[in-house]
């Protein structure tokens, strides 16, 4: 089931997505967003003072946590794996800048919650170098060869954490 979002966010995806979907028949969870907001490394004001997940600030990070947190709720027995958002082409430096500001709160969080964290900016060889076969439309999104990569690099992630 693929319930990203244009334009979505960790904050949207709380608010109007994660609550609609039936968690019964799902064995795993891939959680990524991209550049479009931002999840800083704000557990300690956003999350750590409150007890019920549904307080936490509505933030991006606060709301990561939500997703989380919600997730188990519904369905103890469930993997949840949470993915750093891929680079974006030099050409689209705003999103650059949001992409590796939300690097260390995608780590913390993945962190707080024993979550394996499969590092798709580090590791699935998107790059300036590669951006333009895997990235072409806009050196952000990606293409059919791009998101092919991508499935398969966030896949074999998946099969070999779970020891297939």
């Amino acid at each position: 089931v693929n319930e990203g979002r244009n334009g979505g966010t960790a904050l949207s995806c709380w608010d109007s997505v994660i609550r609609s979907i039936n968690f019964d028949d799902i064995d795993a969870v891939v959680i990524m967003f991209g550049a479009n907001g931002s999840i800083s490394d704000n557990l300690s004001t956003d999350v750590e003072p409150y007890d019920d997940y549904e307080s936490y600030a509505p933030t991006q990070c606060g709301s990561m946590c939500k997703i989380i947190e919600y997730i188990y709720s519904k369905k103890r027995e469930i993997s949840i794996f949470l993915c750093t958002p891929p680079q974006a082409g030099i050409k689209r430096q705003a999103y650059r800048d949001r992409i590796i500001a939300s690097q260390s709160g995608v780590k913390s969080i993945a962190k707080r919650y024993h979550i394996p964290l499969i590092d798709v900016y580090e590791e699935a060889g998107v790059s300036d170098w590669t951006q333009d076969v895997l990235q072409p439309i806009d050196n952000l999104h990606f293409g059919e060869v791009g998101y092919s990569r991508l499935g398969t690099f966030i896949g074999s992630k998946i099969l070999s954490n779970l020891n297939f």
